[in-house]
């Protein structure tokens, strides 16, 4: 229909891993960046678990979250994601459906994060000797005297 077609154009464009998944935790729906992002096409995510995706190790850490998500809770959290753009921080937000299952939304904030250690190190650092500074240190000092 017009309908699923736009909503795919607009997924498909949108900087962000967005999927569908089932009550079984299947994939239903997944755009165009996980092939981007892991090289892998809707037709093959179709046929796996999100526990198939992830592997082991991943989705034990994620099980909790994704359990949250079928109970109806919307849960938001940030990992790093090994992907064919290399290791990326990613945040990511399980969305409760009105049927059974999740919608996965996940964007990129990596750059966001090194720009936020950058400027955390900028105001705690002397530009000039890379030494730390007074508010660093009153800082650092508070904390150890609690």
């Amino acid at each position: 229909s017009a309908e699923k077609e736009r909503l795919r154009a607009i997924t498909d464009n949108m900087p962000a891993l967005i999927s569908q998944i089932d009550g079984n935790e299947r994939y239903l729906f997944a755009n165009s960046a996980y092939k981007t992002w892991f090289g892998l096409e809707e037709s093959s995510l179709r046929e796996m678990t999100v526990r198939d995706f992830m592997g082991e190790s991943v989705y034990r850490i994620a099980k909790p979250m994704i359990e949250r998500a079928l109970a109806g809770e919307m849960v938001s959290f940030e990992n790093e994601l090994q992907t064919q753009k290399g290791l990326l921080m990613i945040h990511t937000t399980l969305v409760p459906c009105e049927a059974q299952g999740f919608y996965i939304l996940s964007m990129d904030i990596t750059e966001l994060k090194r720009l936020q250690q950058w400027l955390e190190y900028d105001a705690t650092h002397d530009m000039l000797t890379g030494l730390t500074n007074r508010r660093a240190f009153l800082r650092r000092l508070s904390g150890t005297l609690q």
